[in-house]
C-alpha cells in the first residue's frame, strides 16, 4: 500500500473545501459521468465537418481506444499501485470535505482517470480541430474537471498531475496515429 506524502496531504488539505452546498453541487456534477455529452457532441460535430465523414469515423474510432486506453492505465496503476483516496484515508478522517451527497469514490486512486480521460481527449480533439478557442475551451474543462476530483476529496493532487501526465502521452499517441492514418487516405 502507498502512502500519500506529507506535501501531498497539505496540498489536498489546502484545495479541499466546503464552498457550500452550491459549489459541492457543482462539483459532483462536473465530475458526472454524463455531464459532458454536449461537449462531446459539439466536439464530433465541429470534426466532422473539419474532416468529413470518412475521417470522423477514424477519429470516433481513435475516441473510443483512446478511452480504454486511458481509463485502463489508470485502472491498473490503481489495482498495483495502490493508494487509498483521501475520502477513505483514515488519519484524513472527518478533514477531508466530500460535499453534499458525500461521494467518496472507490477505494484506491492512485492515477485519477477523470483526468487522464480529460486530456487525452483534449489533446486529441485539439490536434485535429487545431483553433486557438477549442484549445482554450478544451483546457479549462480539463482543469475544472480535474480542480473537482481534489474538491470532492477523491484525489490527492499527485493523482490527479499522474492523470494528467498519462492522459496527455496517451493523447500524443493518439493524435499523432490518426495524422498518420488520415495522411494515407
Amino acid at each position: 500500500m502507498i502512502e500519500p506524502t506529507t506535501t501531498d496531504v497539505s496540498l489536498l488539505l489546502s484545495l479541499n473545501g466546503d464552498g457550500g452546498a452550491t459549489l459541492d453541487f457543482l462539483m459532483y456534477y462536473i465530475s458526472g459521468r454524463f455531464t459532458w455529452i454536449p461537449l462531446y457532441i459539439l466536439l464530433l460535430w465541429g470534426v466532422w465537418r473539419k474532416v468529413g465523414t470518412r475521417n470522423l469515423l477514424w477519429f470516433a474510432l481513435g475516441v473510443v481506444l483512446l478511452i480504454l486506453a486511458a481509463d485502463q492505465t489508470a485502472n491498473l496503476a490503481k489495482m498495483y499501485l495502490p493508494k487509498l483516496r483521501p475520502s477513505h484515508y483514515e488519519p484524513l478522517e472527518g478533514l477531508v470535505h466530500t460535499g453534499i451527497y458525500d461521494y467518496r469514490g472507490g477505494l484506491y486512486g492512485t492515477i485519477s482517470s477523470h483526468a487522464a480521460n480529460c486530456i487525452a481527449i483534449a489533446i486529441y480533439c485539439g490536434a485535429v480541430l487545431r483553433k486557438g478557442w477549442i484549445w482554450a475551451l478544451l483546457t479549462v474543462w480539463v482543469l475544472v474537471v480535474s480542480y473537482s476530483r481534489i474538491y470532492l476529496g477523491v484525489h490527492y493532487p499527485y493523482d490527479v498531475a499522474l492523470g494528467l501526465i498519462e492522459g496527455a502521452l496517451w493523447g500524443i499517441l493518439f493524435a499523432w496515429l490518426y495524422k498518420l492514418i488520415t495522411k494515407r487516405r
